[in-house]
């Protein structure tokens, strides 16, 4: 029981078995970081927007490209 604590522990706070941090994000081809947390551990995201429940991403995310197309229309 007790090594399975610290088992649970070490993944909830990003430790592997060795003791260094997990890698929680990776970056693509296009610059853009992506976090790679369990969608299980999120629920809030922070952004320029303010505070969004997770439910409201996709919603965010179409009335930003909506802005940026609108922005590359006007240009």
């Amino acid at each position: 029981p007790r090594h399975q604590n610290r088992e649970i522990n070490e993944q909830l706070f990003g430790r592997s078995n060795d003791g260094l941090p997990m890698q929680s994000s990776a970056s693509s081809a296009s610059g853009y970081l992506y976090d790679l947390t369990p969608a299980a551990f999120i629920d809030m995201i922070i952004c320029e927007m303010g505070c969004l429940d997770t439910s409201a991403i996709v919603a965010a995310l179409r009335d930003r490209e909506d802005r940026d197309a609108c922005l590359m229309s006007v240009a």
